[in-house]
């Protein structure tokens, strides 16, 4: 077996050169998960999932959070006023996270990324719009079943199929537009158009 011992004892992470870019990480974790040579995939089936789905997660939270930094900067140059950008909302459920996308978007007059809602909507369906169904055994207890003395639900009663690397494929071409190191990623030229409407206007650092 491998060892598990990296040569350093510690990895270092974050800092101001080189913030931490949290959807590729996720992606790549994922991608590293995928190429184990064995290629047996049955113990860590459910990490990759959730590796994947939470790298959805978060390349919808960052192009929503670029397009309110954009809309906050365009109201500065037209209101010559301080205006504090909003957050995306601290939401988990996809197809919540990405309607507030949506109208971020289209007010902004943005076009989605290709493929990312019809995405986010099969991962939904794939989840059963529970955003836990990959890191419990069991669904949230709802109160009003807990009051009636239903037990929760189990997360996987029956056996099901993961398409992992379909999954994968899928998210390779929506990491991209959130790469902070490739000037061309549609994150990036949003930044970029920011920093046209209100140069003084102070970039974010990753949203959760």
């Amino acid at each position: 077996m491998p060892s598990m011992i990296d040569e350093k004892p510690t990895i270092e992470v974050g800092g101001q050169d080189e913030p931490p870019e949290y959807p590729r990480y996720y992606y790549e974790a994922a991608r590293r998960l995928l190429s184990v040579p064995d290629g047996n995939l049955k113990d860590v089936a459910l990490p990759i999932i959730y590796l994947q789905r939470h790298c959805l997660e978060l390349i919808i939270k960052e192009l929503h959070l670029a397009s309110l930094y954009l809309a906050a900067g365009k109201r500065m140059a037209a209101e010559d006023t301080l205006v504090t950008p909003e957050r995306p909302p601290s939401k988990h459920q996809l197809l919540d996270i990405m309607k507030g996308l949506q109208d971020s978007f289209k007010e902004q007059h943005l076009d989605l990324p290709v493929d990312l809602e019809a995405f986010a909507q099969y991962m939904d369906r794939l989840e059963k719009s529970s955003p836990d169904r990959y890191r419990y055994a069991y669904e949230s207890w709802k109160k009003e079943d807990k009051n009636r003395g239903i037990a929760p639900k189990e997360s996987f009663p029956n056996v099901e199929s993961l398409p992992l690397r379909a999954i994968q494929g899928r998210l390779e071409s929506l990491v991209r537009t959130v790469d902070f190191r490739d000037s061309d990623s549609l994150v990036m030229q949003m930044y970029r158009a920011l920093t046209v409407v209100h140069p003084e206007i102070h970039l974010p650092a990753d949203t959760d």
